[in-house]
């Protein structure tokens, strides 16, 4: 089955959007593996988890960060995983 110019432009602009493949699939009534294979088709990098912390609580981390605080007190400290501090610590 060829995928009609609309449907290709609703894919589209929904991963302009940001969303993530299970999402668009959400939005288009298709499942999250068809956008996958959709995206790699069209050689359409998958786009990122939103991150579910704030841009204040970001900010701490970087400051804790300079501080000195381990990821460990840092985590603590904002409350969220040690692996999200990780992240954005590292991020580029």
């Amino acid at each position: 089955m060829s995928l009609s110019k609309k449907e290709y432009k609703k894919r589209l602009f929904w991963y302009n959007k940001g969303l993530i493949d299970k999402e668009i699939g959400e939005k288009v009534n298709r499942t999250q593996n068809t956008i996958y294979q959709w995206r790699k088709k069209n050689g359409l990098k998958a786009n990122g988890k939103k991150s579910t912390l704030s841009d204040n609580k970001i900010k701490k981390i970087h400051n804790y960060n300079k501080r000195g605080f381990s990821i460990t007190e840092i985590a603590r400290k904002v409350n969220c995983s040690t692996g999200s501090v990780y992240y954005w610590i590292n991020k580029k």
